[in-house]
């Protein structure tokens, strides 16, 4: 014999499973908030250590997890709660500092509105708070030690050829994963674009080839179509500084020469007014001043693709408040090109350089 359940069966059910939907969906939110957040890469700036498709696990415990500046109802697209300004930045203590070579994930500066709502952007850290960072022909130096091109990072080489019938050997080029390769006015002079210094040294390897060197712009060039950091110098991506990164609690002398560095970061990123007055003369919030002391850490990242990438270079220093984590897997990964499922890349861990 069976019984149709009652009304007050139905409700118990339900309650029950309103509690486990309810319970599951707090601890996903908590993981989200605190532990681990899925992020999609849709640009090809970290080829080929992250690239365009990938999808990744990024650690918010690595540097410490930073508290939500704004809200929004869990898993729709209501309003954003707090939008106006939002909450003061917070970050709990992380397991690790953030050093050179680390990959992390934060939010672009230059963008306006709510910190925690601006695009993410995946780069690599390349100087820390209190660096000081100079690009020399396409080189890194921070406190003058090079920072030489990995072993996986791109950038774009001249190819010069001994006679303008050279034909280089595509089987040989698709060999070395090379994928392209650019003619110029000079009929004996192409160009490689996004390979890194083994594939480079392959090619000037082939019969014809005199030589391979990096793509580099004059010092005091500026690039076509790219505006460097700060806007009006005479920095580009392969000459860039000397600059000192901004730390926390460092205080700098204001000078012609650096005003131009800092003002974005303390007008932009730490809320304070600063204007030129007169020659080597400043005000900071209407009163004169001479010096400036930085309220919290910043970063300059770069991406891998040296050559393709916008990154500090162009906008200028990461400031520790826009740090959301540091990527740790390649949990999947998607070719934007044909929507294949790129095997090899899967579950792969993302290493620091």
């Amino acid at each position: 014999m069976t019984t149709e359940p009652t009304s007050t069966s139905r409700r118990i059910r339900l309650r029950d499973v309103a509690k486990v939907v309810g319970f599951a969906l707090l601890v996903a939110l908590v993981i989200r908030l605190f532990l681990f957040e899925p992020v999609n890469i849709p640009t090809s700036s970290m080829e080929r250590n992250v690239r365009a498709g990938d999808f990744l696990i990024v650690s918010k415990l690595h540097y410490g997890p930073r508290l939500p500046m704004t809200f929004r109802l869990p898993f729709t697209s209501g309003p954003v709660l707090g939008q106006g300004g939002g909450l003061p930045y917070t970050r709990l203590p992380g397991l690790t500092q953030i050093k050179r070579g680390d990959p992390v994930l934060f939010n672009l500066p230059i963008e306006d509105g709510p910190i925690d709502r601006r695009t993410p952007y995946v780069k690599r850290v390349i100087g820390l708070a209190g660096d000081t960072l100079e690009i020399r022909e396409k080189t890194p130096l921070v406190n003058g030690t090079p920072q030489p091109l990995g072993p996986e990072m791109l950038q774009e080489w001249w190819v010069y050829l001994a006679d303008k019938s050279v034909v280089l050997p595509a089987e040989a080029l698709n060999q070395l994963g090379i994928e392209r390769i650019v003619s110029t006015r000079n009929p004996r002079r192409l160009v490689l674009n996004g390979a890194t210094r083994e594939q480079a040294a392959g090619v000037g390897a082939f019969p014809g080839v005199l030589r391979v060197e990096p793509v580099t712009i004059p010092e005091g060039q500026p690039e076509r179509g790219v505006s460097a950091y700060p806007r009006g110098s005479s920095f580009n991506r392969d000459y860039f500084g000397p600059v000192v990164v901004p730390a926390r609690g460092l205080t700098v002398r204001l000078t012609n020469e650096n005003y131009a560095v800092y003002r974005p970061v303390i007008i932009q990123h730490e809320g304070r007014s600063i204007r030129r007055v007169g020659p080597a003369q400043f005000q900071l919030d209407g009163l004169p001043a001479d010096t400036y002391t930085f309220e919290q850490d910043y970063l300059f990242v770069m991406g891998d693709n040296r050559d393709d990438s916008r990154d500090s270079r162009e906008w200028g220093f990461v400031p520790m408040s826009h740090v959301i984590g540091r990527p740790i897997l390649i949990y999947f990964s998607v070719n934007p090109d044909d929507g294949s499922i790129r095997w090899d890349r899967v579950m792969q861990y993302i290493e620091r350089r």
